[in-house]
């Protein structure tokens, strides 16, 4: 039943209020190859977004939206993070909206509120990347799923098939969340609402008709994804991740506890809504573990379903006094949270970053001799110094939408005076490669778990490599 539909001044002001936050949480920068991807893809045209993630690992239509709303700006860095804000807080105020409407103005409030300190959301919050897009699209599918479920009206079936559609070309695990809505919408008309089996196969059918062009591109895709064995200790961290709150190390035992507290009472009172969140979530998790290509950000898309189930289980407290304990501490650990996303993150001595690449603005050129390429190196190195040629041995092929990377056979050591080289730790660039260089080691340095040796090449004078020949020439006694 449609309860509240009134704006309140309170559902204003914490619109306002995470507009606020996310706009603030934008001005962080990261180096992350998700980041570094997102921004050199917005500079392409709309024909080499679509032939680049063919190539690549993700779906394309992430990259259009943002070029989209990045382009008045210039493709500026903030204004591409700054979307993924916009995503979030449509998620904030359609959600707080439609979950009034439905169970009143204390949950929708509520949702507002947990959903935007939420930490495992706030991680995407304000990310080059197509999480929050795909968690705003697969949380409009599930709310236009609901309201389907109440009125099986026309205009019901289009927003959930239009919003499934573009979850699907937004990521490939919120493609995994909207099949398990259309699964479950399903289940649910077979067993006591037969009357929406007539709509349901229409839907369906118009979202894989328009999905038919990206059909070879997936299987393509998920075949050629890293697989991950799930191990007992992965399960642990992933579910962390889910319930972290950076600085308080008792507040993920709490947020779990209160979890399983909250989904034994969705398997009791078998409401339809959260029955439809809690099934989502487990259901694009399970997938994951099959397809061993399961890590936690690929529930992000899950994200605000989660928050839902959250506020769902902490309005059902009856009794006030607990609710607001309830709810303090869970404040508290968001508000904690929030800190550490807002604060500059100390970076590592030995990180690859802004400094390291500024500190070395002689060098003309990059060349990686890596025996595995680098492709975390390459993307950060490209991300931060956007002019500068990179050369290396393996590169992202088809799917390098970075002007700046090269193959190796398009490198000509006589074009260049200084040069910036990677290699393997511990293993001093072979022959003092490129010829005709003095090669001076700069330090070893990691980024995203990779580590490597950073040389200095300086083109030798006539004079010293003479020296150097005739030393080489000189007859041992």
């Amino acid at each position: 039943m449609e309860k509240e539909k009134r704006i309140s001044p309170v559902y204003l002001l914490l619109c306002l209020a995470s507009a606020g936050l996310f706009v603030l949480l934008a001005f962080r920068r990261s180096a992350g190859t998700d980041d570094a991807y997102a921004l050199a893809m917005v500079r392409r045209s709309f024909a080499d977004i679509w032939h680049i993630s063919a190539a690549g690992s993700n779906p394309p239509l992430y990259y259009y939206a943002a070029k989209l709303f990045s382009m008045p700006f210039g493709y500026a860095e903030y204004a591409v993070r700054l979307f993924s804000g916009v995503c979030f807080l449509l998620i904030t105020a359609v959600g707080g909206w439609e979950i009034t409407r439905f169970w009143g103005k204390k949950m929708g409030l509520t949702f507002m509120v947990l959903f935007a300190l939420y930490p495992f959301a706030m991680d995407h919050a304000a990310q080059a990347g197509a999480y929050a897009l795909a968690a705003l699209c697969v949380f409009l599918s599930a709310l236009f799923a609901y309201r389907v479920w109440n009125s099986n009206m026309a205009g019901d079936w289009i927003g959930l098939s239009v919003f499934a559609i573009f979850a699907a070309y937004s990521h490939h695990f919120a493609l995994i969340s909207v099949a398990a809505i259309y699964l479950l919408l399903f289940l649910c008309a077979l067993i006591c609402r037969r009357k929406l089996l007539k709509g349901w196969p229409i839907a369906l059918a118009a979202d894989v008709l328009l999905y038919i062009p990206w059909m070879k591109n997936l299987i393509r895709q998920v075949s050629g994804m890293e697989k991950v064995t799930v191990t007992l200790r992965g399960a642990a961290e992933g579910t962390a991740a889910l319930f972290h709150a950076a600085g308080n190390s008792t507040f993920p035992l709490f947020l779990g506890a209160l979890m399983l507290l909250i989904l034994l009472g969705v398997i009791l009172r078998r409401r339809v809504a959260p029955l439809l969140a809690a099934g989502v979530c487990a259901l694009t998790a399970g997938a994951g573990i099959v397809l061993s290509v399961l890590r936690a950000e690929y529930l992000a898309p899950c994200a605000p379903l989660l928050a839902f189930l959250l506020a769902w289980g902490v309005c059902a407290i009856r009794r006030e006094v607990i609710f607001g304990a309830v709810m303090g501490f869970l404040l508290m650990g968001f508000a904690g949270n929030l800190v550490y996303g807002i604060l500059p993150v100390p970076a590592a001595e030995d990180e690859f970053n802004q400094a390291v690449a500024e500190a070395h603005t002689e060098a003309q050129a990059y060349v990686i001799l890596t025996e595995d390429g680098s492709i975390a190196l390459q993307q950060a190195a490209a991300y931060y110094l956007p002019e500068t040629p990179i050369y290396t041995e393996q590169t992202l092929g088809e799917a390098n939408p970075y002007s700046n990377i090269h193959p190796m056979e398009e490198f000509s050591p006589e074009d260049w005076d200084t040069l910036l080289a990677v290699s393997d730790p511990g293993s001093r660039p072979i022959g003092g490669f490129p010829h005709g260089f003095q090669a001076t080691l700069i330090g070893t340095y990691q980024t995203e778990g990779e580590r490597f040796d950073l040389w200095l090449l300086q083109r030798e004078a006539p004079e010293e490599k003479q020296a150097e020949n005739e030393q080489d020439n000189t007859p041992a006694e």
